[in-house]
């Protein structure tokens, strides 16, 4: 694949492009708001410590009204910078805004994500109490039970296993059971399978093209929907768990 055609692909998996094709669908929603910020405040604001406008810290502060009720996650459209977990999207309170958001900012510029993808927005979102083993990488990430699933041409392609155990072996998680507990929780029921199809099917309605759909299951059992992205440019376990 060429590198522009990936960069376009990039582009593609927004959340500004796929998040609002799935809100309205039939399926558990998580409590979203978007803030549009354009890249350049952003960039200027972390590179050339050029402030944020009183009109965007405005947006903000008022977007975190609406979510509601800390911790929230905080993420841009294009990541997350999951694996800083407690300095990135995990927003334990309104105080910590504009630290947790250079932070996400400055993983997004250490990637390069920024120069090819750019970030066009800031995205708060309600809170999961999700089914957690145990934490690892350099910001106590929480390992959740998620999937990982693959649509192509308005179809269900596949289901995978999200996490691979050489990719958390590299996070080095100080829990030493932590073998035992991840393979536990790659355990799925028929139920978990059947609340993820239904889902899968609403979502194939309006999507046609290749991408990949991340699911996490909540302490209360729930699948929830929590990212999309082109399936081109989306990694793929070969851990296949349902096709």
């Amino acid at each position: 694949m060429k590198f522009e055609d990936r960069i376009q692909l990039g582009k593609d998996s927004s959340m500004l492009l796929w998040y609002p094709k799935i809100k309205d669908l039939p399926i558990p929603q998580i409590k979203t708001e978007i803030v549009k910020t354009g890249y350049k405040p952003l960039y200027e604001w972390l590179v050339k410590q050029i402030p944020i406008s009183d009109q965007v810290l405005n947006q903000l502060y008022k977007a975190m009204d609406d979510i509601g009720k800390f911790p929230m996650f905080m993420r841009t459209d294009q990541a997350s910078g999951k694996h800083n977990w407690k300095r990135t999207c995990y927003l334990q309170s309104k105080n910590k805004l504009l630290e947790n958001l250079s932070n996400l900012i400055e993983e997004h510029e250490m990637q390069n994500m920024a120069g090819e993808l750019g970030y066009e927005a800031v995205v708060f979102r309600e809170f999961l109490n999700l089914e957690t083993a145990f934490t690892c990488f350099y910001g106590d990430f929480p390992v959740n039970k998620e999937v990982r699933c693959f649509i192509r041409d308005g179809k269900i392609q596949d289901i995978r296993s999200y996490w691979e155990k050489q990719a958390i072996k590299e996070g080095k998680p100080e829990d030493s059971d932590w073998e035992s507990k991840l393979e536990k929780l790659k355990i799925y029921s028929s139920k978990d399978f059947e609340d993820i199809k239904k889902q899968l099917n609403e979502v194939c309605k309006v999507f046609k093209e290749y991408w990949s759909v991340d699911f996490a299951k909540s302490n209360d059992g729930v699948w929830y929907l929590i990212d999309m992205a082109r399936g081109e440019v989306s990694y793929q376990s070969d851990e296949i768990i349902l096709e």
